[in-house]
């Protein structure tokens, strides 16, 4: 099985490159990938926070991720044929690509959220543990899976699973595309 893999804010440029000598392993930073039918562009976090006591400035971080993200759009514009999909830890940093590309897939917030701006769609995952097993205690793991038909491969419906580590109680539910939310301007930047 493939496995694709974006660092996120608390990944090392050192975890980044374990990665990517695993069998079946391909690491995105700033470049697209075909996977099985199913060109991905990625692009890793410009931040690199290793512990939660490195408090960064919710404004700062959002300016960074702006920043990042301009200067990917560029390098999306002119890809031919454009991605199915994009993969990024923050979705904030990948907003000035909406209407470039379909689908946007993030994590980040620990929280799921669906969103679509100018045609594009942000799906953003819930926490699937990431932040570590002390973070688990409480707390909800949800990942979600993707389904995609046609050529080029068009999302057409996603499961959000959700696991309760407490009392391994799962849940899933599925999501038709056709059905989703309208389309909404952009959030407002969260730090």
């Amino acid at each position: 099985v493939p496995y694709v893999f974006v660092r996120g804010n608390h990944d090392s440029d050192t975890i980044a490159a374990g990665v990517a000598a695993a069998e079946n392993a391909v690491v995105l930073d700033g470049r697209m990938e075909e996977v099985r039918g199913l060109r991905i562009f990625g692009a890793g976090h410009p931040l690199f926070t290793p512990s939660a006591s490195r408090q960064l400035e919710p404004e700062g971080i959002a300016a960074t991720l702006r920043d990042a993200g301009e200067a990917l759009t560029v390098r999306i514009a002119v890809l031919l044929p454009r991605p199915d999909l994009v993969a990024i830890h923050d979705d904030r940093m990948a907003e000035p690509w909406a209407g470039l590309v379909p689908l946007v897939v993030s994590g980040h917030f620990h929280e799921s959220q669906v969103r679509a701006i100018d045609d594009t769609l942000f799906l953003r995952v819930g926490s699937t543990g990431g932040g570590g097993l002390e973070g688990l205690a409480g707390e909800t793991l949800t990942a979600e899976i993707l389904y995609f038909e046609g050529a080029p491969p068009t999302l057409v419906a996603y499961d959000v699973v959700d696991l309760d580590p407490d009392t391994g109680n799962l849940t899933v539910r599925r999501n038709l595309t056709n059905q989703l939310i309208q389309p909404v301007g952009p959030s407002p930047a969260a730090g």
